[in-house]
């Protein structure tokens, strides 16, 4: 009986030849027009651009470096860090109004100090890109004091901030990295 569960050696060596690429002319037309189908969904999705035409890279992220963010999508990003950051403050403030001060006793169950733990671990690696992104000491400083006693509400803000500071055609490089490393010079009076 299991023999006969097994595939013939046809099936297997047909199965053989696909993973090494050696497939027949119409499997490769199904491939490549199943690309096709992609890309054109792609430009119906975003808009067909000839820069973009030839690429599969996300047009939020840019077909090439000197390619960025539209003014509609920049808008789009400060709006949704500025409605989080503007819900979690008001979600702050009113669990303190409510329900008094966190720093007591009986909410310290495992669950919440396994959830702080985890919080402020995530903090650190956001704070360890505001540390490479601010030049001076005391913007960091500032973002670090900020983080530990606000969080989440610091985090959408700070983004929030930089993203106020492109222009439409910048984008996810000039967000993330310090102005430094793109080649451009800094102010160094810029910054928080």
């Amino acid at each position: 009986l299991i023999f006969h569960t097994l595939p013939s050696r046809h099936s297997a060596e047909r199965v053989l030849s696909r993973e090494r690429g050696e497939c027949g002319r119409s499997e490769r037309r199904e491939r490549e027009g199943g690309r096709e189908r992609k890309r054109e969904m792609a430009k119906q999705a975003y808009g067909s651009s000839s820069q973009r035409s030839d690429t599969d890279e996300p047009p939020l992220l840019g077909s090439s470096a000197s390619e960025g963010w539209s003014s509609e999508t920049l808008t789009a990003l400060r709006a949704v860090f500025a409605i989080a950051g503007g819900i979690m403050f008001s979600l702050v403030v009113y669990t303190c109004w409510t329900d008094g001060s966190p720093f007591r006793k009986e909410l310290l169950v495992p669950w919440m100090v396994a959830t702080l733990w985890d919080f402020y671990t995530n903090q650190l690696v956001i704070f360890a890109w505001a540390f490479y992104k601010e030049d001076s000491a005391g913007a960091r400083a500032l973002v670090l004091f900020l983080m530990i006693g606000l969080g989440s509400v610091t985090t959408c803000f700070y983004v929030l901030y930089h993203l106020l500071k492109l222009s439409p055609g910048q984008g996810i490089k000039e967000l993330l990295l310090n102005p430094k490393h793109l080649g451009g010079k800094r102010n160094p009076h810029a910054g928080i």
